[in-house]
């Protein structure tokens, strides 16, 4: 098998995209078991100037944002696609003058084929590779609800009814599977992307835990109820941030499918397991159903039966209060601070209003106390990534 000129990252988005690109930020310079060089590559602007970067300058933009990666810009927003692309083709020629294979990522173009087919075409359609990760349309369905949904629409019917998210992705495949030169690197997400990299490539990652994971309830309620610190689905920095710091809650997972939601996404299942078993091969094919959600109903039975979350649960937020106190803690040691007020914990007795601004004033606390702290994260990277090669540009 021909090495790569490319190997391109597509998602698909809520599919361990920020686990990969966290990972890729912090170690961008790779080299496999067989001695192929992989460079992780992502933009950022110099001025007015979209450009690329790598090795060491790399991690540094990764390390100063609150996501805690860099990766390459979406197609159809602010910045125009043929600059995206131009900028692309010139970094895989880079790549083939010097050596190495660029890795590039965004977890939403695995719907940008049509985009992607008339680009690599006028490229001479070379060898590239797409990568995709993929969780069951139900389960996807309900976390990307939770990541989008849930701040504009309301419910989940409503979304479901707007349509403004479908679950098209294995259509998406088959058609980037039609476009010469194309090979599909497929596999389910769970439990490990990174560990799944490695099969792939034969890389080493560094083991990162608690990358844009299901955020407890309680604190999604906190939010939805102030949303000044997320104003839309695309504004998730306090999550981020929280899974950075916090301690995970104990508590079910955030959970809003229900046994109609299910009956109605049977033919959306359908449809996508046909296309991906037309386009994958039988060792992808065989990965991807080993998440037995596909082809069964049962393993939602629990998560049902427990119903939709309840984002006001007291208990819960006595748990969010003292999971945020330790990341303060936590982060204002490593900022060197040595006395962060916080406000009391409220008795059982106290209105929601009052614990939302318990809640508001700790998180607004961990986010100045996170903004400090990238700096001192920024150093380590470079430092980490000087001692491991990756100080090349």
């Amino acid at each position: 098998m021909s090495t790569p000129q490319l190997v391109i990252h597509i998602g698909a988005p809520k599919c361990g995209s920020s686990a990969l690109q966290s990972a890729l930020s912090i170690r961008p310079d790779l080299i496999s078991e067989n001695g192929t060089q992989f460079r992780y590559t992502a933009t950022c602007f110099l001025g007015q100037r979209l450009a690329a970067t790598r090795g060491r300058h790399l991690a540094l933009l990764g390390a100063m944002s609150p996501f805690g990666y860099a990766s390459w810009p979406s197609l159809g927003g602010e910045i125009p696609s043929p600059a995206v692309f131009r900028l692309l083709n010139n970094e895989r020629r880079r790549g083939l003058q010097k050596g190495y294979v660029p890795i590039v990522s965004n977890e939403g173009w695995i719907s940008k084929h049509h985009e992607f087919g008339r680009a690599l075409a006028k490229w001479g359609n070379p060898n590239v590779e797409i990568v995709a990760y993929l969780r069951p349309p139900a389960d996807w369905v309900n976390a990307a609800y939770w990541q989008w949904g849930v701040w504009h629409a309301g419910s989940l019917d409503t979304w479901l009814q707007k349509g403004a998210l479908p679950y098209t992705f294995g259509n998406d495949l088959e058609a980037w599977s039609k476009i010469p030169g194309v090979r599909l690197c497929v596999a389910r997400s769970k439990p490990d992307v990174l560990r799944r990299f490695y099969e792939l490539y034969s890389v080493k990652l560094p083991n990162l835990k608690g990358q844009n994971v299901s955020s407890p309830p309680s604190l999604i309620g906190v939010l939805l109820r102030n949303k000044k610190l997320r104003p839309s689905g695309h504004r998730p920095e306090v999550e981020f941030v929280y899974q950075r710091w916090c301690p995970s809650v104990e508590e079910n997972p955030l959970w809003a499918i229900q046994a109609r939601h299910i009956h109605a996404l049977r033919s959306v299942t359908a449809s996508n397991l046909d296309a991906l078993q037309r386009c994958l091969h039988a060792k992808q094919i065989e990965d991807v159903l080993q998440d037995h959600r596909w082809l069964q109903e049962k393993p939602y039975h629990r998560q049902i039966q427990t119903g939709v979350s309840n984002l006001q649960n007291r208990a819960m937020l006595r748990a969010l209060y003292r999971s945020l106190l330790e990341g303060i803690t936590k982060a204002a040691h490593f900022a060197k601070i040595a006395r962060v007020d916080v406000p009391p914990l409220p008795n059982g007795h106290e209105s929601l209003d009052t614990w939302d601004g318990v809640l508001v004033t700790m998180i607004q606390t961990l986010l100045k106390l996170d903004q400090k702290t990238r700096s001192f994260q920024a150093n380590w990277r470079v430092l980490y990534s000087s001692e491991t090669g990756s100080q090349r540009n």
